[in-house]
């Protein structure tokens, strides 16, 4: 390679300080995807809504029906809470852990790899339980909704949120 098409970093130049910088990547990578996967899940969720409440009008729809839908709604979001606030405890609690010692047990590391990736798991199945739910609405690709689906199922592909462990 050409002279003028490299650069080269002297380690010993480079001085970085705080506590990401110490913190383990693979846990930083996966938290960043689960919050990330999550955030569009919420957004789903929230245009889920929206369908729901004009799915409240049509005349077909049932009382049994109209029930299901709201359950199945107020069920996916107080999972979406909890599982969002067992992420964020582990999270902070590594991060207070690097901040305080500038390191992090394996243990607490674990923690957040586990949640990570609940959290990422469960958000793609808790849209997928609400997709259907929405009707036609949510397979046109010209819908905000649509969107964050296809969204969603676009990230949580990357391998490192694959699998629960």
């Amino acid at each position: 390679m050409p002279n003028n098409r490299q650069f080269k970093i002297d380690p010993s130049a480079v001085k970085v300080d705080g506590a990401l910088y110490h913190y383990p990547f693979l846990q930083l990578a996966e938290a960043t995807l689960a919050v990330n996967i999550s955030g569009i899940a919420i957004h789903f969720i929230d245009l889920c809504a929206d369908v729901f409440n004009d799915r409240m009008n049509h005349p077909r729809l049932t009382a049994p029906q109209k029930m299901y839908l709201i359950d199945t709604l107020a069920m996916v979001n107080k999972e979406m809470n909890r599982l969002r606030k067992l992420f964020f405890e582990a999270v902070d609690t590594s991060r207070e852990a690097i901040t305080a010692e500038q390191t992090v047990s394996d243990e607490l590391l674990n923690n957040v790899s586990a949640s990570s990736r609940g959290l990422a798991i469960t958000a793609r199945e808790l849209v997928d339980k609400l997709y259907p739910l929405c009707g036609l609405i949510a397979a046109s690709t010209e819908t905000e909704i649509n969107r964050a689906w296809r969204d969603l199922h676009t990230a949580s592909q990357h391998a490192l949120l694959t699998f629960s462990s």
